[in-house]
């Protein structure tokens, strides 16, 4: 698995907060199914009506509540105000930086994070390993009260 790749195809999603994350959602629960986690799907519909997922996954055993957990989101601001090179939803590299929306803040991390529990192939975990990805993180958070309250 390559980060860089992965942050392009995670870019190419376009999802805004104010549509369904399905796409994307289903794009992350299954590099997570490849990567042997068990996956938990938190779904619910916004105040405008919209379809949400939150994607859970966990590796390795419960444990005693301990372990490590990573978050992020599938969600984005609006593209409209794009000012930096290219279009928004396609990865553009220029000066060893890759440009797109949330290439930094969350598909470029997750990729990363993603790539890393690639590299740790079947190793076996003293303590489980989840990956959470909520939506509407940028518009209030309602994703991850969602995945709190389930």
């Amino acid at each position: 698995m390559d980060a860089q790749q992965l942050t392009r195809e995670l870019v190419a999603f376009e999802s805004p907060s104010h549509v369904s994350n399905r796409e994307i959602s289903q794009f992350v629960e299954d590099r997570l199914r490849a990567l042997h986690f068990d996956i938990e799907l938190v779904e619910y519909t916004d105040e405008q009506g919209v379809a949400k997922v939150n994607v859970v996954g966990r590796r390795g055993s419960e444990g005693d509540g301990r372990g490590l957990a990573y978050f992020c989101h599938s969600d984005v601001v609006p593209a409209e105000t794009w000012t930096g090179p290219g279009v928004p939803f396609e990865a553009t590299q220029q000066d060893g930086r890759l440009y797109g929306r949330d290439s930094c803040d969350m598909k470029g991390s997750a990729a990363c994070m993603l790539t890393a529990i690639d590299r740790l192939g079947e190793a076996t975990l003293q303590e489980p390993l989840f990956f959470v990805c909520t939506a509407d993180e940028e518009v209030s958070y309602t994703g991850a009260k969602h995945f709190a309250a389930a």
